[in-house]
């Protein structure tokens, strides 16, 4: 299986950042082509032209390495989703954030696969960075549902993001992997959850 190989200039040129950032661009690259199941440190360091001993000298495990280019990937679902209309109803805005996502998945299909599938092992650790990229995305969504709750209901707000939230991810994931069902299509499942939500609002 051939690779297309990241252009490189001698190593003595490259930053340890620069280098770091080489190596998520070769990660992504190989994903998006091959898929996440592709991915492994040999052919990450084939592709850069370094050792692999280099390459966990930047990422400890491929979990990391993993870790940080889903990362970015959450936060291009951010640019992407953030440039969408604020002045529109609550629901509108649910609506086309649901869809922005939907968009998002369908445009970069292995990228979100390797964010949705791919599996950690129990001794991994979360980086606070990932956290707040989730916190950004779930913010998207409590801009657009705040003028629904009034009198200082800041925790329900809360537990309804995160519902919210989940319910679009099982949503997406299961649109992504081709699981949702004959008849069915995302845009049923998406205003379908919103309605449920909004009639809970009333």
């Amino acid at each position: 299986m051939q690779y297309h190989r990241v252009t490189m200039a001698r190593r003595s040129d490259h930053t340890r950042e620069e280098l770091g950032k080489l190596i998520l661009i070769s990660a992504r690259r190989i994903v998006r082509e091959h898929g996440i199941d592709a991915l492994s440190a040999r052919k990450v360091a084939s592709d850069v032209g370094y050792t692999v001993g280099t390459i966990y000298q930047h990422f400890g495990n491929m979990d990391d390495l993993v870790h940080r280019m889903n990362g970015e990937t959450l936060e291009m679902l951010f640019d992407h989703c953030s440039k969408l209309p604020t002045q529109e109803p609550p629901g509108d805005r649910l609506f086309s954030l649901a869809r922005a996502f939907v968009n998002f998945a369908e445009k970069h299909p292995s990228e979100w696969d390797a964010v949705i599938s791919y599996r950690y092992g129990p001794d991994h650790e979360w980086a606070v960075g990932y956290d707040e990229m989730v916190n950004q995305l779930l913010g998207l969504l409590t801009d657009a549902t705040s003028s629904l709750y009034c009198g200082g209901h800041r925790e329900e707000q809360v537990l309804d993001i995160r519902l919210l939230w989940a319910s679009m991810y099982g949503i997406f994931s299961l649109h992504a992997s081709d699981r949702l069902g004959k008849g069915v299509t995302v845009d049923d499942l998406a205003r379908r959850l919103v309605d449920v939500y909004l009639r809970a609002m009333r």
